[in-house]
């Protein structure tokens, strides 16, 4: 998984490589990923993975990355603007145009005003 951190302007600051997968699966881990932001004193991040497959789809458990990133980094004040999915032919899903990131805010916004 890829991670392009930004600064308030949404400049990048620096991108890095944060874990890596098998044909089948990618584990990241939010506190890693937190603490590179920390360290590059980010104010937001864009994710990226690919699907070998070439199905741009997000899976049950990319939608519920996505959803245990935006809360990981909500804690730190940190804006998780967008997860996209790179397929094959450099074709990209992204979450924030297909409006799952803003649900994701409004679902996290209920439990983090909790």
């Amino acid at each position: 998984m890829l991670s392009i951190f930004l600064d308030s302007s949404h400049a990048i600051v620096d991108s890095k490589v944060v874990a890596r997968g098998t044909i089948a699966s990618n584990t990241i881990y939010p506190r890693e990923l937190v603490k590179l932001a920390l360290e590059l004193n980010a104010s937001a991040i864009v994710v990226a993975h690919n699907h070998p497959s070439g199905n741009l789809e997000p899976s049950k458990q990319d939608h519920q990355l996505t959803r245990t990133l935006y809360l990981a980094c909500s804690f730190m004040n940190i804006r998780l603007l967008d997860h996209l999915i790179i397929g094959q032919s450099d074709k990209t899903y992204s979450f924030a145009d297909h409006g799952i990131m803003m649900s994701i805010g409004e679902e996290c916004s209920q439990m983090l005003d909790q």
